[in-house]
Parts: C-alpha cells; structure tokens; sequence
C-alpha cells in the first residue's frame, strides 16, 4: 500500500487528508482512489490518460509531470496538491 494526502479542496471532495491505497503503478492508484472517490476525477484529470495540467503531484517529496505509469513500492507516499493562489 502506499499513502495518498490530499490537500486543499482535494481534502473536501474526498472528505479526508490521508488515505492508504494499493497500487503499482501512479495509474493504478490514482485510478483506486477515483474509484473510492469519484468525486476527485473531475479535479485531477483532463481525459483517462492525463492529469490537469495545474494539480501537482509528488511522489516521496520528488515533483512528477504526467507519469502515470511510475512503478511505485510499498510505504510510498503520494501527495497531490491543487492549484493554490495567493496574494
């Protein structure tokens, strides 16, 4: 398993901040956690095969653009954080 955290509104629509997934791929457990959470699709994703392109993604602290077929191992930790403005 490996662990989603959701931040800002992300948090809202799945009405949590943490949640432990299974998954080998970003694919799979992006497409697990629609699944649980089917209200997160319409925020994270343009089509099937893309993420929007203003939600970042971090596996382990490291910035990821668009690979959804990453192997991830077990304990990883995905945080998923939308647009975020400010002045």
């Amino acid at each position: 398993m490996v662990k989603v955290e959701l931040y800002f509104n992300l948090r809202n629509l799945a009405g949590r901040k943490e949640i432990q997934i299974e998954g080998k791929t970003l694919r799979e457990v992006l497409k697990n956690l629609i699944e649980l959470y089917p209200s997160l699709k319409p925020a994270l994703f343009k089509n099937e095969n893309e993420i929007l392109e203003f939600i970042s993604i971090f596996i382990n602290g490291r910035r990821l653009k668009n690979r959804l077929d990453l192997s991830l191992k077990p304990g990883d930790r995905i945080s998923i954080f939308p647009p975020v403005a400010g002045g």
